[in-house]
């Protein structure tokens, strides 16, 4: 009872302690760190310092994320000479401009600043004129309420993982065993140890980082907008809007909640990366104890810790910051799982290659192509067994589940890809981005040469001890089981797609396959296939570990090497990526923006929040009123064949209605604008361009939504048919 008492005393002095911080989360970091100098502003122990011969924007801030509400800009300076201004800038455009006054000595500014709506690109920037020199001491940026809601998320958070625990160490009376209760806190430290640099307030630098912190921004400000599902992000090009429908999203949601509550962008995405590490050891753990057996205990524990650890999994977290990839991890030994199931296994269990699949198809749209290519490539292996057996039966479900369940993603996808974009920055030549051999088994830490030894596009050394104990285990074992059998088939499929990554094949021979060079052009790396492989190849290697019976005595020592190998090379990966310098601080996470997926053609030089005219002397506008993916217009026209355009790209689900909400025509015109074209009437007419989505979009949301609700009657039809029986009863 004293151990009870003392767990919930710390446990709330804990959480009370996280709270207390929400009272200094009102300040909003400025320092020097935060600033740039710019012509001949130069920034030195924290001040800057600007000389007489220095003019023009001598200095600015990196962005910050601000949310709406009232701040407070002070500044502490000193100017020898008028003309000095502070800018406040926001949404690309001048919010305010304040001068600082010169005069002797250091002087303090205070000033108000208002946002009415969310911001992602607020900075600030000081112009000066030519003679006089100007001296910044301090800039704070102050919030009238809290800046976010971090404190308060992590207070939750821990108050639930607390409960877990004193669940487990209190109440649990055996419901779970102790080996079930091992793994999962097992897994849950790995994850944590994994994710530790996340819990310093800032994050290093991955590659796609800022593009899916800048992600959660645009998703939240859709959805404020109206937008569900999110089909474009609409503040950005000044409000034309990013397309953001050919990126899978689901498990981007629930993250996008906890933005829209208030946490901080940055800390919504060391969620999603948390939340992917946990799931895939969960999902691992549990495929490993379908491929692998329940009897041998610690088999997949070690099978789960190992793909956790994979250095292409690590390298997708930490170094190429790679979402889509790293959720789509999560979900592949679910999907070898249904493999085994449909190809070997029970064919009543197809569904599990159906959830797996279904993973990857909302995780990343690259790896649906590289899985399909996998699945081939095992079901070759099976083609006379999958059609003496008729399993196709159950392959035609797993179609079937797979188009009905993804329809609401799969047929606005289909729809946006028709666009004419321009995709030349994704366009890589496969053969400069192949591995040599040696390449595949080099040891991050090693640092031998290579193309990507930075990136540890390797099998990591425990990778290779299981290739070797993968290939010694299927030519010493001549009695296979089922699963063994699968297993041997999923390794040498490893062994392929792992030359496949190399130059050994004559890729320049070969992409003079039409069809060749278009697989290789949209999976772009070679090195994609190394996810794959490591699966393979740790599911073999312990499977043999743990079969082979003259390991029996060296066991846990292998076991130790491996692990140890794998935590080795995560250490090094996360430590050569905090040797790169980049950093990113908790409050300015958004510092550039998408470069892809643009409408081909587009002039980057015009995106201006204005409403054009075809001609301005025939068409009179009155008034119109811009908003977030809508405009109204008040114009007359007086003659055939003119138009207008509103300030946003032409995408699909965009459409016009007059004053009495008649559809009107409209296409795409200048600079892939919405366009449309008006009929001569000497009245004013009302005009409204708006997005609404496509009719289409919305077969997909009901076929989805009529797949949902089968399959929950159909996972609960026993118990409906014995509430059925007992109402008959009753009557």
């Amino acid at each position: 009872m004293k151990l009870k008492m003392l767990f919930l005393f710390f446990s709330i002095g804990f959480i009370c302690c996280i709270l207390a911080h929400n009272v200094t989360n009102h300040t909003i970091p400025c320092d020097s760190d935060r600033w740039s100098g710019l012509s001949g502003g130069s920034v030195e122990n924290g001040v800057l310092t600007a000389a007489e011969g220095a003019e023009g924007r001598v200095m600015e801030t990196f962005y910050y994320s601000l949310d709406k509400g009232d701040y407070r800009v002070a500044v502490k300076f000193h100017s020898s000479a008028p003309g000095a201004e502070l800018n406040v800038e926001t949404f690309d455009c001048p919010l305010m401009t304040v001068e600082l006054p010169a005069g002797e000595g250091i002087k303090e500014l205070e000033i108000p600043v208002s946002l009415d709506r969310d911001s992602v690109d607020f900075r600030l920037y000081i112009n000066k004129p030519i003679g006089g020199a100007l001296v910044i001491w301090e800039i704070d940026i102050t919030s009238e309420g809290l800046v976010n809601q971090d404190y308060t998320y992590l207070a939750v958070v821990s108050a639930i993982v607390l409960a877990l625990l004193y669940y487990l160490i209190f109440l649990n009376r055996n419901h779970i065993s102790p080996e079930t209760v091992f793994s999962v806190l097992l897994l849950l430290a790995v994850c944590i140890l994994i994710s530790a640099p996340m819990f310093r307030t800032g994050m290093y630098d991955g590659d796609d980082q800022r593009y899916h912190i800048y992600k959660i921004e645009g998703m939240r400000d859709g959805i404020k907008n109206g937008q569900f599902p999110v089909y474009f992000l609409p503040y950005v090009f000044s409000g034309y809007g990013y397309l953001n429908a050919l990126y899978p999203n689901m498990f981007f949601y629930p993250v996008v909640l906890l933005r829209i509550l208030g946490v901080s962008s940055m800390t919504c995405y060391k969620t999603l990366f948390f939340a992917a590490s946990l799931a895939t050891a969960w999902i691992a753990y549990w495929a490993a104890k379908r491929l692998l057996g329940k009897e041998r205990r610690w088999a997949p524990l070690l099978f789960a810790l190992l793909w956790v650890l994979a250095p292409y999994r690590i390298n997708n977290l930490w170094v190429r910051s790679a979402a889509g990839e790293l959720l789509a991890m999560a979900f592949l030994p679910l999907g070898a799982v249904g493999l085994y199931e449909l190809l070997a296994g029970d064919r009543k269990k197809w569904w599990y290659l159906a959830i797996g699949y279904s993973g990857l198809i909302q995780s990343h749209v690259l790896s649906c192509l590289l899985v399909l290519m996998f699945s081939v490539a095992v079901g070759i292996f099976y083609a006379d067994v999958f059609l003496k057996e008729k399993r196709w039966i159950e392959l035609l479900k797993v179609i079937g589940c797979l188009l009905a369940f993804n329809a609401w993603y799969l047929i606005p996808f289909l729809v946006y890809m028709r666009l004419d974009l321009d995709l030349s920055k994704l366009q890589m030549d496969w053969y400069d981005h192949s591995m040599a051999l040696a390449e595949i088994f080099q040891s991050h830490i090693g640092r031998l040469p290579g193309r990507y030894f930075w990136r540890s596009n390797s099998l990591g050394i425990a990778g290779t001890i299981c290739l070797i104990l993968g290939a010694a285990g299927i030519v010493s074992q001549r009695k296979k089981d089922k699963k063994q059998k699968f297993l041997s088939v999923l390794f040498f499929c490893g062994l392929i797609f792992m030359v496949l990554m190399t130059n050994l094949v004559p890729w320049e021979l070969l992409k003079q396959s039409a069809l060749i060079d278009w697989v290789t052009e949209t999976m772009q790396f070679p090195w994609r296939f190394l996810a794959f492989v490591s699966l393979c190849l740790l599911l073999a290697g312990v499977e043999w570990l743990y079969q082979n019976k003259k390991l029996d005595g060296y066991r846990p020592m292998v076991c130790a090497l491996l692990l140890l190998a794998a935590v080795l090379s995560m250490w090094d990966i996360v430590n050569e990526t905090a040797r790169r310098g980049g950093y990113t601080p908790q409050d300015r996470p958004l510092v550039s923006r998408a470069p892809e997926y643009v409408m081909a053609g587009s002039d980057y030089t015009d995106f201006k929040r204005m409403i054009y005219l075809s001609d301005e002397e025939k068409v009179e506008v009155q008034d119109y009123i811009l908003e977030t993916s809508k405009a109204t217009v008040w114009l007359v026209c007086r003659e055939e064949g003119q138009y207008i355009e509103a300030p946003m790209f032409h995408y699909p689900g965009y459409k016009a209605f007059d004053r009495n909400g008649t559809r009107l025509p409209t296409e795409t015109g200048s600079n892939n604008r919405v366009r449309v074209p008006l009929s001569p009437s000497s009245e004013v007419q009302e005009i409204t361009v708006r997005f609404t989505g496509e009719d289409i979009f919305r077969v997909g949301y009901g076929i989805t939504l009529a797949a949902v609700i089968w399959a929950a009657v159909y996972c609960n039809r026993e118990r409906l048919r014995r509430l059925g029986n007992r109402r008959d009863i009753h009557l």
